[in-house]
């Protein structure tokens, strides 16, 4: 909804449903109030030339998209080159899908038609073959009588958006559901990450919520056209995926920009990893859920956040969080993507787990009644309790459960997973892999322990634990398999396969995923063992059934082969070894088509396969992926002796003869440090463990520590018995032996170097391009070009970031006008460079301000532009180089003089940028600029404040700067920053305070930890630095130990340093957010208090000077105020009496007239004479309540929501700050509704909550108070 002033002169299209304003037809039909308003001829044809221009089309009646009939054009959601409408089927009434319009500007090329076109493509090929209920995507894909395309999704009118979900839920949504939610949410991204594909955009828009009372809920993620196939693990350059499927490298461009503050840093860089963005995006809506907080409100506020610290810390927004779920979150926001981050979904749900054990530890287990929401610990039976979820697939959800009794269920092994179908369409396929199940019995097919039976009305199957992780989360955590693996692994699958063919079995979806690892009963060795049969019994004329690309592409051409057989069953056994030996997955041609429209075989290229076996391994491939079915392996012994045969001289060595006697085994010394592995006498498969390591000659070999042969991933005891007799062999001929470091694990790629950019892309190489070439007479010129783009080294002592022309002629030597002339010359050079698009860097800067309110101070613009272009340069250069780079934007823009569309001015030290207006009318940008040095010493003003103040007092503050006729008004959050931002001293802490840079230690400690739960904390010193780093980014640092063992005993004397940590010396209490905010009420409506609950809870607040929100019904209120008067001997202040005594005090003290004041108050908010009224009263309480508030006895407040009215809630807010010193208990009665939420002010302002939420006085409570008062 637009506010009040953003409603001026904004008119709505007809025909579009915009609500709201007025509708351009009613401003046509007013007439001319002044001869200037009328339309002549020439005006009237320069009004249909710029609607031409515009694009604007009249909507059609009815417009059809294929068969549905879209007949209303208000869209449900929108994005930067779609909209979503709904439409119907006029022959199937009722029948509702959701439409996504493509936008095709009329003058678009075919080249741009074509591109729009392939983006639809691949959402639809994206999800084709995602059968999981939580990834929506299109049905179809169509186009409208224009020949725009189209795609078609089902349509879910009970689907809520995430932030709007958690909006309108967040005061009563309880953190089992927010842990739900984001358990989906990793189960989904999971699931389609193991297939391959990646989102690359996660942000509350692409997240929908189903939640009906009664029903599972349902999360689901849409939007998949920023996606990509995701490049395999070793891809090789040889080949290449599908050109739809890899996706556009500029994905950022199809994401609104008010979502950037949920995409990772690195989402600017130049292709950056689909698992990792995914991840981090996790992160964010994690940290959304738990907070029911945006990460931050700006790119540039995010930027500030994320660069230097540990990933985004829920923590700064909620006291009490665990460090579980602080590190669920920090993990997997993390800026460094490659070494520090999650690195997968797997990962980061088993963090999720973890953190909801922690959470969990002091609670009995919880009972659910539907195991399909069943959560780590939960209880689902009498002797059933979730260890973990493993995942949700296309039939159901994976539980590992144990028994809780293992003698009531002696037949039972103690862990297990419990398979729990999604629906009832799924139960049947649970007793279709209990029935395949039972006709098999092979050591490498996983086994059911019992029938499918019910839980709460769920169909379930009880499986044997197949091992964890599955082969496929193995393959894409370290690419292909060793040769010892291959030859192992192979011959396990092969062996699984043949027993389910001797049986007459056929599984249907057999792939790396569908493959546990778990250790061989007898020698403990990993073996493969092959679970979910729940596609066995599924009719072979479905032939699209089970997983692509395992799927035999063959299958139904021509009228061939239209039905399921056992060469389809061979082909996924054949995929999935191909996956084995390659890190990837198959393609045949470009990839680019579907396999069976080309003629093309199998694409095989030789360095996607182990050296020592790539010739077989591709003569294999050749034959058992051929197209036609006839030209393959004729069955499955064939193929296995064919598999086998490829490993047969893998394990010929010169070092350890066939008898395993050393006495008789041959030693090869003749070797060299640059000897290569190939050439030294290593059998292939030793060859092929040494390149776990990245070692390739005979010198690296001898630089890898003597343990870690022993621990080598994927080598066989044979093959590592073989390394450790070369390397001592090696170690004997070459001493002395290489100095370490030649390689191993210190070795590093220069190329691998974390947020690596490529060239021409990052702020660093923009900046370098901005710089003037040398002409051998122009050195004064690159001398200033330096120094002002940041790219001076070392960085000039006494030059500031944004230096002026007094600066650098010190710095150089020179008169100012020299400096002055030499700047002349660069901003014509930049300006060119901006006529040309300066790279798109002025209309980013533009952009950048106007996003931020038309105000923003050059730090900000900065950093926004390092959040979407990046920088491979190192801080503090990263940023000095990044306000070079706006700086040049400036100047070439000052340049223009009157088309400028930006104006900079310096405040402080600092420099605010503003937007220049388009409308002539509108004041120019200095009236903004004005307000900018306003608020910025305003925000000095407050940071020099003792304590640091709050939120809600930096607001008002702020909020008394009048703000300027035609200068647009500031949300909350941005005022705020904006205001530290362009300040010389202020800066702004994470939960909107102002704080002095560089606050004590002590306080920042201190602060920080107020209202945390400190029982349950469990903190290093790094983990303590981090998080008062998160809270206040710009306070001194922490000491190190042991000062920081005095510091923190100085400030909560129950934390001591136990040897690895500082951790409460009292009982642990408490949950996982003792203070929430609105997230947290104590007590649940319509559920009384126990009184001796209550008097404790009372009685605990006198004793420590507390503060107490006291909720109460309205008609109860002077009996509740009567009670606790009386029984705790509180002083009852009537705030609404104090008020007005006060106002008559200053009318009468500056000689106003009360009856004018009166007339005030009858005026709306945002009047002028109510603003007025709003100042006076203020004037008035701050010179009565002070003394009032401030006394040494215990204080009841009553009727105070008059606060609220004038804008004063402040008095009350200050009082519940956690930091604030109270000389004795303050308790805040308001009257309550059960079922209205927090308590509210004036029926709109939230009423300050302490550090408890709010506490219910019930009617039994002042019951039992009004009995104790009466006379024995």
């Amino acid at each position: 909804m637009l506010d009040d002033p953003s409603k001026a002169d904004t008119y709505g299209l007809d025909g579009y449903g915009v609500v709201g304003v007025p509708l351009f037809s009613e401003l046509l039909a007013q007439p001319a109030r002044a001869l200037g308003d009328m339309v002549d001829r020439p005006g009237a044809r320069a009004i249909v030339d710029l609607v031409n221009s515009a694009g604007f089309e009249p909507p059609a009646r009815v417009r059809m998209v294929g068969q549905y009939a879209v007949d209303q054009l208000s869209p449900v959601s929108q994005g930067p080159t779609w909209v979503d409408v709904i439409a119907e089927n006029p022959h199937l009434p009722g029948l509702r899908k959701r439409i996504r319009l493509f936008d095709v500007p009329r003058d678009a090329s075919a080249e741009r038609r074509a591109q729009i076109r392939r983006s639809a493509e691949r959402e639809l090929r994206l999800t084709t073959g995602l059968a999981h209920p939580g990834v929506v995507g299109p049905s179809d894909i169509s186009q409208d009588e224009q020949g725009r395309p189209a795609l078609v999704f089902d349509f879910d009118p009970k689907a809520q958006r995430l932030d709007e979900w958690l909006s309108a839920s967040a005061d009563t949504l309880m953190p089992e559901r927010r842990f739900e939610v984001i358990r989906r949410l990793g189960e989904i991204m999971q699931y389609a990450h193991n297939r391959g594909v990646t989102h690359r955009a996660l942000t509350p828009r692409q997240v929908y919520v189903v939640d009906e009372p009664g029903r599972p809920l349902l999360v689901t993620v849409r939007d998949w056209q920023t996606g990509r196939e995701s490049p395999d693990v070793e891809h090789s350059t040889a080949t290449r995926q599908p050109t739809v499927l890899q996706g556009t490298r500029h994905f950022i461009a199809l994401a609104d920009q008010d979502t950037w503050v949920y995409l990772a840093p690195e989402v600017g860089m130049d292709d950056p990893d689909g698992i990792a963005l995914d991840v981090y995006g996790l992160g964010a809506l994690g940290y959304l859920l738990l907070t029911s907080a945006p990460p931050a409100s700006s790119i540039a506020e995010l930027e500030e956040r994320i660069r230097g610290s540990a990933g985004l810390d829920p923590g700064v927004e909620i006291d009490g969080m665990t460090d579980g779920f602080r590190r669920l979150v920090m993990r997997a926001t993390h800026p460094d993507a490659r070494l520090e981050r999650t690195p997968s979904t797997s990962d980061f749900l088993h963090d999720l787990d973890t953190a909801i054990e922690q959470w969990k530890a002091d609670e009995e287990p919880v009972v659910v009644v539907d195991p399909l929401e069943a959560d780590t610990l939960d209880v689902l039976t009498d002797h059933l309790i979730v260890e973990a979820r493993l995942g949700s697939g296309s039939t159901g959800v994976a539980l590992l459960v144990r028994e809780a009794s293992t003698e009531a269920c002696a037949d039972l092994e103690e862990v297990s997973v419990l398979k729990v179908a999604h629906d009832a369409s799924k139960a049947p396929r649970l007793q279709d892999e209990y029935e395949a199940l039972q006709a098999l019995d092979s050591p490498r097919i996983v086994k059911a322990l019992k029938a499918p039976f019910d839980i709460n009305g769920r169909r379930c199957i009880q499986l044997e634990d197949a091992g964890r992780p599955t082969l496929g989360a193995r393959i894409r955590e370290v690419g292909r398999l060793t040769i010892d693996q291959l030859a192992q692994y192979g011959a396990d699958l092969l062996e699984a396969a043949a027993h389910m063919d001797s049986r007459g079995v056929l599984h249907r979806d057999i792939k790396p995923d569908n493959l546990g690892v778990r250790p061989d009963p007898a020698d403990r060795r990993p073996r493969l063992v092959l679970f979910d049969f729940s596609l066995a019994k599924e009719p072979l004329d479905h032939i699209q059934a089970g997983t692509q690309p395992y799927l035999d592409p063959f299958l139904g051409g021509g009228g061939r082969r239209p039905r399921y057989d056992r060469a389809a069953e061979r082909f996924a056994i054949t995929v999935t070894l191909y996956e084995m030996a390659t890190g990837q997955r198959p393609v045949w041609g470009s990839g680019d088509a579907h396999p069976a429209a080309i003629s093309d075989e199998v694409t095989l290229v030789d360095d996607s396969f182990e050296p020592a076996v790539a010739a077989p391994m591709m003569a294999f491939f050749r034959k058992a992926l051929a197209r036609d079915a006839g030209q393959r392996f004729s069955d499955l012994s064939d193929l296995a002796q064919a598999w086998a045969a490829i490993f047969v001289a893998t394990d010929r060595t010169a070092y350890v003869d066939d008898s395993d006697d050393d006495a008789g085994s041959v030693r090869r010394v003749d070797v060299t440090e640059a000897t290569p592995l190939t050439e030294s006498g290593l059998s292939a498969r030793a060859q092929s463990a040494f390149a776990q390591l990245h070692v390739t000659r005979v010198g690296e070999a001898l630089a890898v520590p003597a343990n870690r042969v022993n621990v080598i991933p994927g080598a066989g005891e044979r093959t590592k018995r073989e390394m450790r007799q070369a390397l001592r062999d090696w170690r004997r001929a070459l001493a002395p032996a290489p100095k370490p470091g030649v390689a191993g694990d210190d070795a590093q790629d220069p190329g691998d170097e974390p947020g690596s950019l490529s060239p021409g892309r990052g702020l660093d190489a923009l900046a370098l391009s901005l710089m003037p070439g040398s002409s051998g007479r122009n050195q004064a010129q690159i001398t200033v070009a330096r120094i002002l783009l940041g790219l001076e080294m070392p960085a000039p002592q006494g030059i500031s970031a944004w230096p002026n022309l007094s600066e650098i002629s010190r710095y150089l030597g020179v008169t100012r006008p020299a400096v002055s002339q030499v700047l002349d010359r660069l901003r014509t050079a930049w300006l060119r460079k901006a006529g040309s698009g300066m790279f798109g860097l002025s209309d980013d800067v533009v952009a950048i301000v106007s996003q931020q309110g038309g105000l923003a101070e050059v730090t900000e613009i900065a950093r926004a532009l390092l959040a979407t272009r990046g920088s491979a340069a190192a801080e503090p250069e990263r940023t000095r180089q990044a306000i070079g780079v706006v700086r040049a934007v400036l100047e070439a823009d000052e340049s223009l003089g009157g088309d400028a569309r930006l104006a900079a001015r310096r405040v402080g030290d600092r420099v605010v940028v503003a937007l220049e207006p388009d409308d002539p009318e509108v004041p120019s940008a200095e009236a903004a600029l004005d307000y900018a040095r306003l608020i910025a010493a305003e925000a000095d003003r407050l940071a020099a404040g003792v304590p640091v103040p709050q939120r809600v007092t930096v607001l008002a503050a702020l909020r008394a700067i009048t703000l300027p006729p035609g200068v647009p008004s500031l949300d909350d959050d941005r005022l705020i920053s904006l205001a530290a931002a362009s300040s010389s001293t202020a800066a702004r802490g994470a939960r909107g305070e102002i704080y002095a840079r560089g606050l004590d230690a002590a306080e920042a400690l201190r602060l920080t930890l107020a209202g945390a739960a400190i029982s349950r904390l469990h903190l290093t010193p790094e983990g303590m630095a981090q998080k008062v780093a998160a809270r206040f980014p710009l306070a001194a640092p922490l000491p190190g130990r042991p000062a920081l063992d005095d510091l923190v005993r100085a400030v909560e004397s129950s934390l001591a340093w136990n040897g690895t940590a500082y951790i409460s010396t009292t009982s642990q209490t408490g949950g996982l957010l003792l203070t929430q905010h609105v997230l947290t009420t104590l007590g649940i409506a319509g559920e009384a208090q126990p009184y001796d609950e209550i008097d404790a809870r009372l009685q605990a607040s006198l004793r420590g000077s507390g503060y107490l929100t006291l909720a109460v019904d309205p008609r109860r209120i002077d009996q509740a105020a009567a009670v606790l008067a009386a029984g705790y001997g509180l002083t009852r202040v009537d705030m609404t009496a104090e008020l007005i005594a006060a106002v008559k005090d200053y009318a009468t003290e500056v000689g106003a007239d009360w009856a004018t004041i009166l007339d005030a108050d009858r005026d709306a908010p945002g009047t002028r004479d109510r603003a007025l009224l709003d100042s006076f009263v203020k004037a008035a309480l701050d010179r009565r309540l002070p003394a009032i508030l401030t006394g040494p006895h215990p204080l009841l407040l009553t009727d105070a929501s008059i606060l609220g009215r004038y804008g004063q809630q402040h008095w009350l807010a200050d009082m519940a700050d956690l930091a604030a010193a109270r000389p004795a208990a303050r308790w805040l009665l308001m009257p309550h509704h059960d079922s209205g939420g927090p308590p509210t002010l004036d029926s709109q302002v939230p009423a300050p909550l302490g550090a408890d939420g709010y506490l219910v006085i019930n009617g039994s409570f002042i019951a039992a108070g009004q009995a104790s008062e009466q006379p024995a």
